[in-house]
């Protein structure tokens, strides 16, 4: 199966610099002078992982939109995927600026001081490099020691009671390295930072951080995950794939 051509993206002027999201290479921008028409320079912005095993071309990923941002020193980028790319026009640097997560509510257990329950952190490489996570922006070995969870029961709010921990920038071990095409999966408890009161309730979490200290400085944040607490709670084992 072929996928629909991308849409065009009308060329950005800025002085006397024209930049364009070029259709033959995706992730691709060129540099040309607004007078001659020469190339000033061109620049793979990203590059996506390919599935080996699945069509190529149902896989691409093009350019949705060119933005000046920063008073005309930076290019803001944006691909089919709605992902924020940056690049320095200075030193053509390229940084994302944000990524997607994903996260689920795997168990509960009903006590008589409230919801004892734990969920499950998943986030992907997209591209053809690896990334690095910092362990603590993203509870990793179950460790939470800042606001990582957005919580609600019954639409209100939960505060977080866990630590703000306040750190200098970790060694090699504080960080994760996940691989082209392969995934971090972290389950974690949430009882005590996050406590939900006893009784039937609905539960909503969101995972939203900052991945500190990293060379990958972009933001995570996973889409509102919703469940109902209620009898004697639930254990989903084995946890089917997420969505």
């Amino acid at each position: 199966m072929s996928r629909i051509g991308p849409v065009r993206v009308p060329p950005l002027k800025n002085g006397d610099v024209i930049y364009e999201a070029t259709w033959a290479d995706e992730g691709m921008v060129v540099a040309k002078d607004e007078k001659t028409g020469k190339e000033l320079w061109s620049l793979k912005v990203y590059d996506y992982y390919v599935e080996p095993n699945l069509e190529r071309d149902v896989q691409h990923v093009y350019i949705t939109n060119l933005e000046m941002t920063n008073g005309g020193e930076d290019l803001l980028v944006v691909d089919e995927r709605k992902r924020r790319h940056v690049v320095n026009l200075k030193t053509h640097e390229v940084s994302t600026i944000d990524w997607y997560a994903k996260v689920r509510i795997v168990e509960s257990k009903p006590s008589e001081d409230g919801w004892q329950y734990w969920v499950e952190l998943k986030i992907e490489n997209v591209f053809k490099r690896p990334i690095e996570l910092d362990k603590a922006s993203i509870g990793f070995d179950n460790s939470i020691t800042n606001n990582l969870f957005h919580v609600t029961f019954d639409g209100q709010p939960v505060r977080y009671n866990g630590m703000m921990k306040k750190r200098a920038p970790p060694g090699p071990d504080g960080f994760v390295k996940v691989e082209p095409g392969k995934a971090y999966v972290g389950l974690i408890e949430l009882t005590k930072e996050y406590p939900i009161p006893p009784g039937n309730r609905k539960v909503t979490v969101q995972f939203e951080h900052r991945n500190h200290f990293s060379k990958d400085h972009f933001f995570m944040k996973s889409a509102v995950e919703s469940r109902e607490f209620e009898g004697e709670g639930f254990k989903l084992t084995p946890r089917p794939e997420f969505k």
